[in-house]
């Protein structure tokens, strides 16, 4: 259907990538075929089994996700927001008042000393925020669901490793135009290079983590149905 409308082109790579979310998509209902197997397999009565599946599946969709979060962000927390917003309001008053100064010569009143104020702000949140990232995604990953969630953004180049790309991106253009930027309202001043952006590769995005959840969610898939074939076959249907 998309490729029918015209303006969307799928290359091989894009095939791949789409290919890649079939088979994860696949692991992801097996697993959860598998659980009811198993379970059903192991229970008395219909009842007893629906009640234990539908624990099961609020604990590994809901429960386990945001457990591991809330985890993270006790292990490794970030600065609030208001004070990361003090900060720059600070650095952009201070770049101000020494900017105002006799003939405005003070280096550090300074565009580029403002920049590179700014810079070191949003640096040191950044490597905070990878920091709790990291420590998320390890403990999310004990859910097929926060898996599944995760190899889907990364392949359709949505995930948390493009847009740290893309803000490192944002701020290298920022730093490198900065002087034709400021100098947009001189109609005369020749205006900055259009920014560019190039999506993570496969294989970059297969390094960056993307292998390391179909793996998962191919082993949960293994295991489970494994010991609900088992299960299965060990089981009287009279």
């Amino acid at each position: 259907v998309v490729m029918q409308t015209g303006d969307v082109h799928l290359d091989l790579g894009d095939a791949v990538r789409l290919g890649l979310m079939l088979v994860a998509a696949l692991c992801y209902i097996t697993v959860f075929f598998a659980f009811g197997v198993l379970v059903s397999a192991r229970s008395s009565s219909s009842p007893r089994a629906l009640v234990v599946l539908l624990f099961l599946w609020a604990v590994i969709v809901f429960a386990l996700p945001n457990i591991g979060q809330l985890v993270a962000a006790q292990v490794s927390p970030l600065p609030a927001a208001d004070t990361q917003e003090a900060l720059r309001s600070q650095a952009f008053a201070k770049n101000r008042f020494l900017d105002i100064q006799p003939n405005g010569r003070d280096p550090n009143g300074s565009a580029e000393a403002f920049n590179r104020e700014y810079d070191r702000l949003v640096e040191q949140y950044r490597v905070r925020l990878e920091t709790l990232v990291a420590t998320s995604k390890r403990l999310c990953r004990l859910s097929p669901a926060a898996s599944l969630t995760y190899v889907f953004t990364d392949l359709a180049g949505t995930g948390i490793g493009d847009m740290r790309r893309l803000t490192a991106a944002l701020m290298q253009f920022k730093t490198g135009n900065l002087r034709a930027l400021i100098g947009q309202r001189d109609r005369r001043a020749q205006p900055p290079p259009p920014f560019q952006f190039s999506p993570t590769s496969l294989g970059d995005a297969w390094r960056q983590g993307l292998g390391v959840d179909l793996v998962l969610l191919a082993m949960m898939a293994a295991v489970l149905f494994t010991a609900a074939s088992i299960a299965a076959l060990r089981t009287d249907p009279r």
